[in-house]
């Protein structure tokens, strides 16, 4: 075997990394669109879903049960509305190699200093992105929960509380 033989093994399992490192950076990146998408989705819907209960099925004041079935049905849908909003506030998201600043700190590197400090470099992109990935998802995840429990809410005061009262 040639002596040369484990630098050109080393090169291809380098650029075999990066690319695997730069691939995962991108599919993090479009599961936090998607979850953009989702969520703007469901701020519309949740909106319509308030307007036309306001509309169409204002609490009778008569009613205690419904009032309080209302008011707390309204709470949970506002309290997810304001989730989604701030889930879909833009974040930062880091994104290396940046390249301005790659020609700077690289400049007269060798290919192996290069490659360990690009490696290093979306190390810390996808740790940063990650977390505020996370972040995002739960959020997201929360306001699909408040939102079922308050559209269940009102499910019941309309179906159930105004029939037997």
């Amino acid at each position: 075997m040639p002596k040369d033989i484990d630098k050109v093994l080393n090169q291809d399992c380098h650029e075999f990394l990066t690319d695997i490192a730069f691939k995962r950076l991108q599919l993090l990146e479009d599961t936090t669109d998607a979850i953009d998408r989702k969520a703007s989705s469901l701020l519309g819907f949740v909106s319509l879903v308030i307007v036309f209960a306001m509309q169409f099925g204002a609490p009778e004041l008569s009613s205690s049960l419904d009032m309080h079935f209302s008011y707390a049905a309204f709470t949970v849908l506002f309290a997810s509305l304001i989730i989604l909003i701030v889930c879909l506030a833009p974040r930062k998201r880091q994104m290396s190699p940046d390249p301005s600043k790659m020609l700077e700190n690289l400049w007269g590197s060798t290919l192996s200093e290069a490659r360990e400090q690009v490696a290093a470099s979306l190390d810390g992109a996808w740790r940063f992105n990650e977390k505020a990935h996370g972040a995002k998802a739960l959020l997201f995840t929360w306001a699909v929960w408040l939102s079922v429990i308050g559209m269940g809410l009102l499910a019941i005061n309309v179906l159930v509380i105004r029939v037997v009262t």
